[in-house]
């Protein structure tokens, strides 16, 4: 076996790059039909895994994937909440 196991890959809803998960920004759907971000990546529910950039969130919006990633249950395009999500991580980077 290879040293440090098995890496899950996911893929990027807004450049669609595969990457490995631990780099990736988990979103869940919530019972109220908003997605959250998944910040420790446990939350039960249908989740869909971006880039930590802004590019990928407005692509991803852009291009309509969160609704096919979401299987048609997002009500609300990207929450205020996964927003500032995404600008904070903005901003921390160098």
């Amino acid at each position: 076996m290879a040293e440090g196991g098995h890496v899950p890959i996911r893929m990027c809803a807004g450049c669609r790059k595969r990457r490995p998960k631990a780099e990736l920004i988990r979103l869940v759907l919530r019972e109220d039909g908003q997605a959250v971000v998944d910040v420790e990546k446990i939350l039960p529910g249908r989740g869909a895994y971006i880039c930590p950039c802004p590019g990928c969130l407005e692509s991803a919006i852009k291009k309509r994937r969160f609704i096919r990633g979401f299987r048609g249950q997002l009500r609300q395009i990207v929450p205020e909440e996964v927003s500032a999500f995404f600008r904070r991580n903005e901003n921390g980077k160098d």
